[in-house]
């Protein structure tokens, strides 16, 4: 390029050059118009509204802002001018590209797109004036050209206002929400319903919102029929500012008429003709902006998938060159780490492998399940009975709590025997072989468990930071296998199965050890628990922040200490609870009808019925059942339904190992098989998994007042009073059951 002459070089670049290295300026430049009014004093920039331009010269005001910006009714103050700062320090370096010749200036920024230019705009004032000056069109247009061919800015708006409404971003102009991605080409805005609610008004609400402003006005005023609640077709909605702009301005030409100015009707006539054609422009203009962002976002969400899919085709490049062949490595092809258009630098993957090669292995595993079912299902059953063997060796009650033969084939050292080598026969020697440390592979899998549930806590405990929640979440070292504390198990059969409660280590050690009669856990499920990954281990176990807190509540409450009590414990002790949340349903003239819950019903209870968002809201307010109360009540509730369900098995034999039978089949075989007298069902018979609530809750009958009454088991005092225990489905379990006043004390 041949030099430019030195007399080519912009003399308003190089005053406000010199301007910039003698001391900033204060004054606050923005990409809205409205606020540069002090910068447009000295450079030139047009500050007035859109709607002066077509007023009489006679009416035009002072006015400045766009079509949602202004104050209400009253004339903006200009902005106070305040000198440089006064510094001792050395001025700031000037950049060299103020010194460019203007030609090679405009060359370079016509290689930019509006959202740059607009950013450019906003740094320095020189650049604002170059690129608000008329001669700057062109670096306008050909930006536009490099944004997909944007269209140009409506009536009225300026090129930086424009450029910020349609590639700023999708963020709310009013308060900075988030996720706001819709545009008003008519009124030229991105605000969220909220915002919208303050900013606009509906056509049927302006008589009551505008008293003493002429109806006459909207006629001249562009309208949309986006409103707060969504797009409603036919239904018009108006700038508030735009309606307080043109009532002064429709006014003073009322003004000019009413003082008899030449002129002056025919120029309001003029000033309407002009509102009305220029309402007809805006609306022709948003059609073809809806047009051109219909297929701009379409373009750019097929660019996005673009980039994406390279983005996943690296990853696949460095997975087969780990070994791993393509129809195992396209099960992460949509993971939400892999599909994305992020670079992908080494130290990326280094952190992400670990968890994407366990989602590859796994479908590997399956797809040789399907593939070479008969050779895997021999294999397994040489592993099982290798781990039969284990299990027997152990007492029985410790053997039901050791994890499921699932796990076992899933162990790294049992997995490498199951899934390679199909060329060979599998022999029974070799499993036992590596049998002999199933021990170590236990332990480290019970290990891996616990560190889960630690990692599920302090996951609960940086969510808590992060958010600023009210929940406490247990500080310091966490040792899930002797704290009472609750946690949601999700199953891995569906996204939308509901979690379950579980609050011991036991409870989930019982969760993870019983498979139940259909397939609640899958071979991912497996492989992640034998495992241990981070970033996998969350899901499973979830750490309950809201049941925790009402279980500490409820130990409170129950005068037991809340760091050594187990839920073990608060088993053993089956006492029966009354919630004092709970309005109670009067029963009579003197009586009130009352649920009792068991302290884990109570929890379930208080969680789904009561409104959490106050920690106080969350302390559990009881009333605790005397022993021989809840003795009744238990007697009351009858048969337990866990009873009918096969999650039994005996205490003394190995008959039911891995294949669990409902309470009153064992019992009898327990009966049966014993040569002593009838074992107690607490010490025959175990209960593979936690016991589920009741499928009801007692609804016991108390007075209204002090004193309290009793429950009395004592037939023969009862057979003269009334029902005091009802139960809505087994009523004939507990007539002989009574209530007896307390003496006061």
């Amino acid at each position: 390029m041949p030099a430019v002459p030195a007399r080519r070089r912009s003399e308003r670049l190089r005053a406000c050059s010199r301007r910039n290295a003698g001391g900033r300026s204060e004054v606050h430049i923005s990409d809205d118009d409205s606020s540069l009014s002090a910068a447009a004093d000295t450079q030139g920039d047009s500050s007035e509204s859109e709607y002066e331009d077509l007023a009489p010269r006679a009416s035009r005001a002072n006015t400045t802002g766009g079509r949602l910006g202004g104050s209400k009714g009253k004339p903006p103050k200009k902005r106070t001018r305040r000198g440089a700062c006064v510094t001792t320090a050395s001025p700031p370096a000037t950049s060299i590209i103020l010194s460019l010749p203007l030609d090679v200036l405009y060359e370079i920024l016509g290689l930019l797109f509006p959202l740059e230019l607009a950013h450019l705009a906003q740094t320095d004032q020189a650049f604002r004036a170059t690129l608000t000056a008329p001669r700057s069109t062109g670096i306008w247009k050909r930006a536009r050209v490099l944004a997909y061919g944007a269209p140009e800015p409506s009536p009225g708006i300026s090129e930086v206002r424009w450029a910020r409404v349609l590639f700023g971003g999708h963020r709310c102009e009013g308060c900075n929400t988030h996720n706001v991605h819709k545009r008003d080409f008519i009124l030229v805005f991105r605000l969220c319903a909220k915002c919208k609610k303050g900013r606009l008004v509906h056509e049927h609400q302006f008589r009551a919102r505008f008293e003493g402003i002429d109806r006459h006005v909207l006629s001249l005023l562009p309208y949309t029929d986006t409103g707060p609640s969504g797009q409603s077709p036919g239904v018009k909605y108006y700038a508030i500012s735009d309606i307080r702009r043109m009532d002064r301005l429709y006014k003073r030409c009322l003004e000019d008429i009413e003082l008899q100015k030449p002129g002056a009707q025919q120029a309001l006539a003029d000033f309407e003709e002009q509102c009305v054609a220029r309402i007809q422009d805006v609306l022709k203009h948003a059609e073809r902006c809806r047009e051109w962002w219909a297929e701009y976002e379409v373009t750019r969400q097929e660019e996005y998938r673009a980039r994406c899919e390279l983005r996943y085709q690296e990853f696949a490049r460095r997975y087969r060159e780990l070994g791993y062949e393509d129809i195992d490595i396209q099960v992460i092809h949509y993971c939400i780490d892999v599909f994305n258009d992020r670079p992908l630098p080494e130290f990326v993957f280094n952190r992400l492998r670990r968890g994407l090669e366990l989602d590859i292995k796994v479908h590997h595993y399956e797809r040789l399940e399907r593939d070479r079912a008969n050779i895997v299902t021999i294999r397994k059953s040489c592993v099982c009975r290798t781990y039969n063997v284990y299990r027997r060796t152990l007492p029985v009650k410790e053997a039901l709590r050791l994890p499921p033969p699932q796990v076992i084939y899933m162990l790294p050292a049992f997995r490498s025997l199951i899934y390679t080598n199909f060329d060979t026969t599998l022999e029974q020697a070799t499993c036992d072989t590596v049998g002999t440390h199933l021990p170590e592979y236990i332990s480290a899998f019970q290990t891996n468990l616990q560190r889960s549930l630690v990692r599920a806590i302090e996951c609960a405990r940086q969510d808590t930071e992060r958010w600023k929640s009210h929940m406490p979440v247990p500080g310091g070292a966490i040792n899930p296998s002797s704290v009472l504390i609750a946690f949601n198990h999700w199953p891995h059969t569906s996204v939308h199965a509901s979690e379950t409660s579980l609050y011991s280590y036991s409870d989930i050690a019982a969760c993870v050890a019983y498979c139940g009669t259909k397939a609640e856990y899958n071979t991912r499920f497996w492989v992640r628990r034998c495992e241990d990954v981070t970033a996998q281990s969350r899901r499973a176990f979830t750490y309950a922040q809201r049941r925790a807190v009402i279980v500490e509540s409820l130990l409170v409450a129950l005068a037991l200490d809340p760091t050594t009590t187990t839920a073990e414990e608060l088993d053993a002790a089956d006492r029966r609870l009354l919630c004092d949340h709970c309005k109670p349903k009067a029963s009579g003239h003197s009586t009130e009808e009352r649920k009792v819950y068991t302290w884990r019903s109570y929890v379930a209870h208080h969680y789904h019925n009561h409104r959490p968002g106050a920690l106080e809201h969350d302390i559990a307010r009881i009333r605790v059942l005397k022993e021989h109360e809840s003795e009744a009540v238990r007697r009351a509730e009858g048969r337990d339904p866990a009873l009918d369900q096969p999650l039994w098995s005996c205490n003394h034999c190995f008959c039911h190992l891995d294949n669990l039978d409902d309470g009153e089949q064992v019992i009898a075989h327990s009966v049966s098989s014993s040569v002593l007298a009838p074992p107690s069902c607490d010490v025959a018979i175990d209960v593979t998994v936690p016991r589920p609530g009741r499928h009801w809750q007692l609804r016991v009958l108390t007075p209204a007042a002090d004193p309290w009454l009793s429950i009395d088991l004592s037939a023969d005092l009862g057979r003269d009073a009334p029902f005091v225990i009802h139960d809505l489905v087994h009523p004939s379990w507990f007539p002989e059951l009574v209530m007896q006043p307390i003496e006061q004390s």
